[in-house]
């Protein structure tokens, strides 16, 4: 089996590092290399930068220290570090960021979901960037595509953004979705029984997010009750946040807040939620790819999301779940919901397509074996 050395700024141990990626990443890589974690790796410079970072602050603007050559040299140097002397196939990253000044290693390759110039006028946060961070980070960004032997990327949107950028790193530009990080790794007939077992005459909604506003919790929340006032009774379990403060919530809402993954009894009561759902709705106002789909997908739960961003890669309209327009309101997600509720037969088809859409490439087992064959290439 080859070394890898699997390499994040990030803790890539720690399960609650970008919710889990890095570390279910590297895991699903150890089936097909010998893997040694090096993160999170130092940023020794970070302290230089402060005074950028306090007057970007006064102007309402971040500053990207982690994209600064210094910073760059360094994260190179201490991967170089790690490789001299030793038998190492492969350098891999769950980011562009750390392989971006490497020259003089094994192959290096990152895997990733979004490309920076597709982010700038996207994310808030880097639309705030100031414009020496904004230089930087497609330098860096151009640099990446450069230097690795393969650029993967978690979706189509994100792959596309890296060919607009550096048009000549087309030919090792990959596309391969994430897994699911919640993965209860059900049999088809347990996730049919799943779905059989829900009830036709209340729909139960989950949304999951952290980021109320970007990932369109107040259409969710507003469909939620437009379908309650047409007759349909329905129930909205809110996961990751509480938009209410001290309010009570309205009746038909349930708001579970932060649950860990570290912890069994909230894998556990995530299980159940997902189980027990009829739609996940996370109508995102931007989304780089959106991990929580595939979650639903492993329940068999058909996803209501927003045409946007990653999430194409992972819902197909009408097929796994429903894509509006981000232009639709929640009266449009109300009637889009309905329609496919009240069709028994539409929406068992749906949700058994969700799990086979799981199945077959939005788990990090067969996701590892794809970007396997991309380095063994």
């Amino acid at each position: 089996m080859k070394n890898m050395v699997f390499v994040d700024i990030g803790d890539a141990n720690d399960v609650h590092t970008w919710s889990g990626t890095p570390f279910h990443m590297a895991e699903a890589l150890t089936a097909h290399f010998s893997v040694e974690i090096l993160a999170p790796l130092r940023q020794p410079h970070a302290w230089h930068h402060m005074p950028r970072r306090l007057w970007a602050k006064l102007r309402r603007r971040n500053f990207l220290a982690d994209r600064t050559p210094p910073m760059l040299d360094s994260f190179a140097e201490q991967i170089q570090t790690a490789c001299r002397n030793r038998d190492v196939a492969s350098v891999f990253s769950s980011s562009s960021i750390p392989v971006s000044a490497l020259t003089a290693t094994p192959p290096a390759a990152f895997w990733t979901d979004a490309c920076f110039n597709a982010m700038v006028d996207y994310y808030d946060y880097f639309r705030r960037a100031d414009a020496t961070s904004m230089a930087l980070a497609c330098r860096q960004e151009r640099s990446a595509l450069e230097h690795c032997s393969a650029a993967i990327y978690a979706s189509e949107w994100a792959a596309a953004a890296a060919r607009r950028l550096h048009p000549p790193a087309a030919s090792k530009i990959h596309v391969v979705p994430f897994g699911a990080n919640l993965d209860p790794r059900y049999d088809r007939e347990k996730v049919h029984a799943l779905i059989d077992a829900r009830p036709a005459d209340k729909c139960s909604l989950l949304f999951v997010g952290v980021d109320w506003i970007r990932k369109g919790g107040p259409i969710a929340l507003e469909t939620a009750r437009l379908l309650n006032a047409s007759g349909l009774e329905t129930t909205l379990t809110i996961v990751g946040c509480d938009p209410f403060g001290a309010k009570p919530p309205p009746a038909f809402v349930d708001v579970r807040k932060f649950l860990s993954l570290k912890r069994s009894s909230d894998r556990q009561t995530l299980c159940d939620l997902f189980s027990t759902s009829d739609f996940l709705i996370v109508p995102s106002r931007a989304e780089a790819f959106g991990i929580v789909f595939c979650e639903a997908a492993a329940f068999g739960v058909p996803a209501v999301a927003t045409a946007t961003g990653g999430i194409p890669t992972i819902v197909t309209d009408s097929i796994n779940g429903l894509l509006l327009a981000p232009s639709a309101n929640a009266g449009d997600y109300a009637v889009a919901i309905r329609k496919v509720f009240n069709d028994r037969g539409r929406y068992m088809d749906m949700a058994r397509a969700a799990y086979e859409n799981y199945a077959a490439r939005l788990n990090w087992r067969i996701a590892a074996a794809a970007v396997s064959r991309i380095i063994d290439k």
